[in-house]
């Protein structure tokens, strides 16, 4: 099992091209120590870009710096399967791993440089310490002490919710649904436990006393408006969302089939635990304050429902499935568990070979704009925020060249500037002329840059603007995105392509 973790999340780990949200996480983790814990800079804590900033040291190339993800997304694995043989035992435990293990949305943030994987990882740690908790709780009510209770899962309890809560704000939602289980666990017996309570209302106080600095960070990042590109998804979106992401699916096409198959399963297992009341809760909690409740906030603050923002809670889905078919009689479980895992190989099969992940390919035409261009060209960006991506995998200091950007929303060119470091190049817009002559323009080879213009009409508008002086001499079309050359009207010569 932890064999075919490591195998999924590891395999191809490289080979695609950061896209702009890691060359983000390469910007901030570039940051000074002092600024990346104490300054309110991003609204994403610390934790994971600590990580990257020591990584940075060795290397910058896209398989180290995805490494410590897939780490993370292999021990998710590992941890799931431990918490669930936990609450039930280990063929439950087995199928709900294998399932995490060939969920190719956990696989695919396994594979990103971003904080999702570590985020799942923490949380899912911290739950295994709520599962020893209560492994402990129903053998005995009456033999906790504040040291016991920090050994037997506490102390793990805490250390993992205040990791996931540094590593992703979004752990909040976790937090919250861990009291259920308190509520669960210290209820139902209906004895009173002083211990009990301090114990646990200790370790939280103290998880929040460690977490107040980010929290007051946080929301003063909330004040600046850093969060509005986030839309609140209608309700039908949302669910979509939710079911890709708590599915096993052969590819990112909705099949209701395999979907009512999972759900029924899911509750199957929930009702296996109604005697267990305090885990009941809590399984339960996790799903609705991974899914309704991080998709009803939106509506009362900024929205925060997206696929990788509710990624966490299909741990504990799976969790439920593997417990449901356990439950099932042994031959039917095991024809259940093997044809959820061929499908699962389908899923993870299409995934490597359809390219799924979100990330956009910037490094090949990067390669043909490095072989073709000179530093006289102009390089116009049609949307701007890709310009740090591309960069990226631009040979040489172009601090010195004219750059373009185009809005889609507002249908025109905009002026840029390049600032770069050793790890980092951003583009500085503005709707000003920098003082550009217009023949120096019309002169030069332009090489026009698209992914996500989704205006159709703006694409026109643009290309029109571009047909006054140019004409398109080239075209490059690679995943997500497209690379233009546009000549001068009265060019003579056109370059081409050496690949």
């Amino acid at each position: 099992m932890l064999t075919l973790a490591v195998a999924t999340r590891f395999y191809r780990l490289g080979d695609a091209s950061f896209w702009g949200d890691e060359i983000f996480t390469l910007k901030t983790a570039a940051l000074p120590w002092s600024t990346l814990w104490v300054t309110a800079y991003n609204p994403t804590p610390p934790l994971y870009y600590s990580i990257i900033r020591l990584m940075m040291d060795v290397s910058v190339s896209e398989w180290w710096l995805r490494l410590p993800s897939a780490v993370f997304g292999t021990l998710t694995v590992l941890f799931a399967y431990l918490a669930t043989k936990k609450i039930w035992d280990s063929h439950a435990a087995l199928a709900s791993a294998l399932l995490l293990t060939l969920s190719t949305s956990n696989i695919e943030y396994s594979q990103e440089g971003r904080a999702y994987a570590l985020v799942g990882m923490c949380i899912v740690i911290s739950f295994l310490g709520l599962a020893s908790l209560n492994a402990h709780w129903r053998k005995s009510t009456s033999e906790f002490t504040f040291s016991n209770f920090l050994k037997e899962g506490g102390a793990l309890y805490g250390i993992g919710v205040l990791a996931a809560l540094y590593s992703h704000n979004t752990a909040v939602f976790f937090w919250i649904a861990a009291q259920f289980f308190f509520l669960g666990w210290w209820v139902t017996p209906f004895k009173f436990s002083r211990t009990l309570l301090a114990s646990w209302f200790a370790v939280n106080f103290l998880v929040l006393l460690l977490w107040l600095p980010w929290l007051f960070a946080s929301l003063q990042v909330i004040e600046t408006d850093m969060f509005t590109w986030l839309r609140q998804y209608e309700l039908q979106d949302a669910v979509r969302v939710w079911r890709l992401v708590n599915s096993i699916q052969p590819s990112h096409r909705l099949h209701i089939l395999i979907d009512a198959v999972i759900m029924v399963l899911t509750f199957w297992g929930w009702i296996g635990l109604r005697k267990n009341v305090s885990m009941a809760s809590a399984l339960f909690a996790m799903l609705v304050f991974s899914s309704i409740v991080i998709w009803a906030y939106g509506f009362i603050g900024t929205p925060v429902f997206i696929k990788r923002t509710v990624l966490w809670g299909s741990i504990f889905s799976f969790m439920l499935v593997g417990i449901g078919i356990s439950r099932l009689p042994l031959l039917a479980g095991r024809l259940v568990l093997i044809a959820l895992v061929c499908i699962g190989l389908a899923g993870f099969y299409n995934y490597n070979q359809t390219n799924k992940a979100e990330n956009q390919d910037w490094r090949s035409p990067a390669m043909i704009f490095n072989q073709q261009s000179s530093q006289d060209d102009i390089l116009l960006f049609r949307t701007t925020w890709p310009a740090p991506a591309f960069l990226h995998y631009v040979d040489n200091d172009q601090t010195d060249r004219r750059v373009l950007g185009w809005s889609c929303r507002k249908r025109q060119p905009l002026f840029g500037k390049i600032h770069s470091n050793d790890v980092y190049s951003n583009v500085a817009w503005s709707e000003s002329n920098p003082g550009w002559g217009a023949g120096n323009i019309t002169a030069s080879t332009v090489w026009v840059l698209q992914s996500a213009c989704s205006d159709s009409e703006s694409v026109d508008v643009s290309n029109r603007w571009l047909a006054q002086n140019w004409k398109r001499a080239n075209s490059y079309d690679f995943r997500q995105v497209t690379l233009q050359q546009w000549v001068p009207k009265n060019s003579k010569r056109i370059k081409k392509s050496k690949e």
